[in-house]
């Protein structure tokens, strides 16, 4: 028996895919109809019911729940407490995403199991399907996704006030707005750089890792090269050691031999030693010079000294010629002026008034007119760096090739969605597999008509 997967309608999983892997399947429930329809989760009871028929099929090896992100729906807490009941025979996983994310994972868990894998390997493997998975979705209209209380009130405003096409970004379980486009046609081709983007940083971080790799064997076999000639060095010392050994041996040996048939030989005679001779030297007095005192003649000189009066003690006089002059001067009269009324005064104050309004509006204008400037420096400098870029970037057929999925969602646009699919066949290389897939019910009361999105998955 094996492992058995049970997922809801939210993947998107194509009935045929689901029948081949033997994948479980649940729908939602639709409630209200026209534009007032909406969705509701799934209950404990109905997936404790659901989860135990196939433990019993499976012979209590295990259910793998796969279901749509915890912040989406109240499906995920309901299969908690349906797999609390059952015990550990059940895992549930919180996907964080919807469609063929939600798809791929239980595709991922259905082959384990198919293999033999246990339920820990089945839940693991799902799981990495998750974590590499990435969902864009471009709505045509966001009164749907609004009425259900998905898009916040300033992603709703952009769209009808504003006539935006939003592309919304699955993360973290929930819709982020990633992308502001005008029309259906730019949307389609920023949907085609993001995927190619996020593939692009998958495929260099394998490159990354290929390079480190390698390294590390490079650097193995240098070490292991190291080691081999480092015992050759040490077999070859001893082997030579061994070789001056014998040949001190022999050496030896046949010295003894050379001595036992050779006469003793006289011990040598010593020579007398010689008288010895002493040497006599004259003393030698060095005379030295006399000191000559320098003789130093003092010469005195005399000056005059001048009695200086103490400035303390008084005022100097004054010279005689000096005098002191004064100057009667007149007082001078000025009129006073008096300003009887105010509307000088008041011309005066609305002039300066209306020049500073003047000059606040032109500063004003100024000041935006730079902004404007600012910001188009800013976008010319931004574009000009994605350009070059884009001109230095490694072609993606020169990139290391990563298996993934990718699925085009649409809800009755499907040649949009044709269209979509073969540019990111021109753009992608071949081992991404790339399939068209449409929305189920229970999503498209929730997207609208006119979506189209993209899923991305790896292998």
């Amino acid at each position: 028996m094996t492992v058995k997967v049970v997922t809801d309608s939210s993947a998107c999983l194509p009935p045929a895919l689901a029948a081949e892997y033997g994948i479980t399947v649940l729908d939602f429930h639709a409630e209200g109809k026209g534009d007032e329809e909406t969705t509701a989760g799934l209950g404990a009871l109905e997936l404790t019911a659901c989860y135990a028929r196939l433990l019993e099929r499976g012979g209590d090896d295990g259910v793998v729940a796969v279901h749509i992100s915890k912040e989406l729906s109240g499906t995920w807490s309901s299969a908690s407490q349906a797999a609390s009941v059952l015990g550990d025979t059940v895992a549930v996983l919180d996907t964080q995403s919807a469609g063929m994310v939600v798809g791929q994972a239980a595709i991922a868990a259905a082959r384990c199991a198919d293999e033999g894998g246990s339920l820990d390997e089945c839940r693991g493997v799902a799981q990495q399907a998750i974590d590499s998975g990435h969902l864009w979705l471009f709505l045509g209209k966001t009164d749907a996704m609004a009425r259900g209380g998905r898009l916040s009130a300033g992603q709703r405003l952009l769209s009808t006030a504003l006539a935006i096409k939003p592309i919304l970004h699955l993360t973290g379980g929930k819709l982020e707005l990633v992308a502001k486009t005008r029309t259906q046609a730019k949307a389609m081709d920023r949907l085609v750089t993001l995927v190619e983007a996020e593939y692009r940083a998958v495929a260099e971080a394998a490159a990354e890792e290929a390079d480190a790799e390698a390294a590390d064997a490079t650097v193995a076999a240098a070490s292991s090269d190291e080691v081999s000639v480092q015992v050759t060095d040490a077999a070859g010392s001893a082997a030579a050691a061994d070789d001056a050994d014998d040949a001190e041996s022999s050496t030896g040996a046949a010295a003894a031999d050379t001595a036992e048939g050779a006469e003793p030989l006289e011990p040598p005679v010593s020579p007398e030693p010689p008288e010895d001779s002493e040497d006599t030297g004259d003393s030698v007095a060095a005379d030295s010079d006399p000191e000559v005192p320098d003789s130093e003649s003092d010469s005195d000189s005399d000056g005059d000294s001048d009695d200086v009066a103490d400035s303390e003690s008084g005022t100097p006089a004054a010279s005689d010629s000096e005098a002191q002059v004064t100057v009667d001067t007149e007082p001078v009269y000025r009129p006073r002026i008096f300003s009887f009324g105010s509307k000088d005064k008041g011309d005066r104050s609305d002039k300066a008034e209306k020049d500073k309004a003047e000059k606040a509006e032109r500063a004003e204008k100024e000041q935006a007119s730079k902004d404007r400037a600012d910001k188009s420096d800013k976008a010319d400098k931004a574009d000009k760096a994605d350009k070059d870029k884009a001109d230095h970037q490694v072609p993606l057929a020169d990139l290391p090739c990563v298996p993934m999925h990718l699925a085009v969602h649409h809800n009755e646009a499907e040649e949009v969605a044709e269209q979509l699919r073969a540019s990111l066949r021109e753009t992608l290389p071949g081992c991404v597999v790339i399939s068209v897939v449409d929305v189920t019910h229970s999503m498209a009361v929730h997207t609208g008509p006119g979506a189209v999105g993209v899923s991305l998955v790896r292998d």
